[in-house]
């Protein structure tokens, strides 16, 4: 540590139960605080995994995560996320990108997910956001499967005066399994 760094090597867990308190209403909305963020150390995880988590909310359903993997690291020039992969019950999903949690927050992600639902098949979904979280995001998303949809967005000042902008192409070849 008086190198200010810290490695976790390996870090794996079996059986986690998170139980969330009551949401907290605010009496009066108001944008959120984006403070900037500057670790005192670098931090650095290599082989993050957890399974068989439950996340239980103060009011509805639990939550099931079957798997979660992370390998990422936190330095002075931001977060990079190399690998976050989580499988549900109901669907799967990878994310990998970079956020600087510092002046407008310039963010790049990619994400990569499937979902299959009953009566209709699996859809696969594949899209990337980028931007500034403080001023302007992009956002291109394909999915695929018993139904096509090419979404590409823009969403300005998404904090505070969010206005958007998309274009969207969906092409359902056969009509049935959503009748």
């Amino acid at each position: 540590l008086l190198s200010r760094q810290l490695t976790i090597d390996r870090l794996h867990f079996d059986g986690l139960e998170l139980h969330l308190p009551p949401e907290k209403t605010p009496s009066e909305p108001s944008p959120p605080l984006l403070p900037d963020i500057r670790a005192p150390l670098d931090v650095t995880i290599t082989d993050l995994q957890g399974r068989n988590i439950r996340i239980v909310p103060a009011e509805g359903q639990p939550i099931e995560i079957d798997a979660i993997d992370l390998k990422a690291r936190m330095a002075a020039d931001g977060i990079k996320i190399d690998n976050l992969a989580v499988k549900s019950p109901l669907a799967e999903a990878r994310l990998s990108g970079q956020a600087n949690p510092t002046g407008n927050y310039p963010l790049q992600f990619d994400l990569d997910w499937q979902a299959p639902l009953a009566h209709y098949g699996v859809f696969h979904g594949q899209g990337k956001v980028q931007g500034e979280l403080r001023d302007k995001l992009t956002l291109t998303h394909q999915i695929t499967g018993p139904a096509t949809l090419q979404l590409d967005a823009e969403v300005r000042k998404p904090l505070t005066e969010a206005a958007w902008s998309a274009k969207a192409k969906l092409d359902i070849p056969d009509l049935k399994p959503f009748a």
